[in-house]
């Protein structure tokens, strides 16, 4: 490898376009469009085929117990507003809880936002503002803490009252895991790459962050299903029960579909990163 060649978790602009750095990744969208106004070198977006999504959990009796309250969060929830301040243009509006890059995904599972409709729901519990304060935990990653400050933005619109906590990854998944240290949890982990079988997806996501939210059950059940059969209709049918059951459970909103994105330069003769978290070089070639 070129002694140039070099990788950085940030764009350090100066450096790379004076050629100093050849390849930067993981590149935030306001490096891409900077880059791409200015026109030095090739940016390319890697899908990280994965939804960051608000989970809802099921160790706080409220939120558990009152699917009418699960429903105002969700459609009181702007997801498209979200995914664009959070991710700008390497995100889109998300329309389930599985990647659309993912075998068996189904798509029209995104709820519709509705303002007044959630603030109705809300005032139909007749829960007081003591009953209806949460805590949301969020890894310190930037678009995680748009995403956190945003919902709690959109929930304080209807009525809800959420507390943001950041911490690093690993703690927030932490005290997701053990019951009742956090009521919502932002997800946007990379998925590795683009699974061949569904089930791989939908069990990282359930077996990872969601194994709480109360209706693991009948899910794991429509998995088991899905992962012993050999007909191929029948297993996208049964990955099409589970979005549908997250969907109509109100037990998590999906938000974006997010891309990460490197910028190669002039001294870079082909470039294909397909995991910028863990970047192969077998595909980089210098000229």
């Amino acid at each position: 490898v070129d002694s140039n060649f070099c990788f950085f978790e940030c764009l350090l602009y100066g450096d790379y376009i004076n050629g100093v750095i050849d390849v930067a990744l993981n590149l935030t969208s306001d490096d891409v469009d900077l880059l791409a106004s200015d026109g030095y070198g090739t940016s390319v977006a890697a899908d990280s085929h994965s939804v960051a999504n608000i989970a809802i959990s099921s160790t706080n009796e409220i939120l558990a117990n009152n699917e009418t309250l699960r429903e105002a969060i969700c459609i009181g929830t702007d997801a498209a507003v979200i995914a664009s301040r959070a991710y700008g243009s390497l995100g889109s509006t998300a329309d389930s809880s599985l990647s659309s890059t993912q075998p068996y995904y189904v798509g029209g599972y995104g709820y519709t936002y509705d303002l007044e409709r959630a603030k109705e729901l809300v005032e139909s519990t007749g829960l007081s503002s003591e009953e209806l304060t949460f805590t949301l935990v969020a890894s310190s990653q930037n678009a995680c803490q748009v995403i956190a400050e945003s919902f709690q933005y959109y929930m304080e619109q209807i009525g809800i009252t959420i507390n943001v906590e950041i911490y690093d990854q690993a703690t927030c998944q932490q005290l997701w895991m053990e019951s009742g240290n956090t009521d919502f949890l932002i997800n946007s982990f990379y998925m590795p790459t683009a699974s061949n079988e569904a089930a791989n997806a939908l069990e990282w996501m359930l077996g990872t962050v969601y194994v709480d939210f109360g209706y693991a059950g009948e899910i794991s059940d429509l998995l088991i299903d899905a992962k012993s059969t050999l007909d191929t209709e029948e297993r996208a049918e049964l990955y099409a029960q589970v979005q549908q059951v997250v969907y109509e459970s109100y037990v998590m909103v999906p938000i974006a579909e997010w891309s990460t994105a490197y910028v190669y330069g002039e001294n870079v003769a082909e470039c294909d990163i397909s995991i910028t978290a863990s970047p192969n070089l077998r595909y980089v070639t210098m000229k």
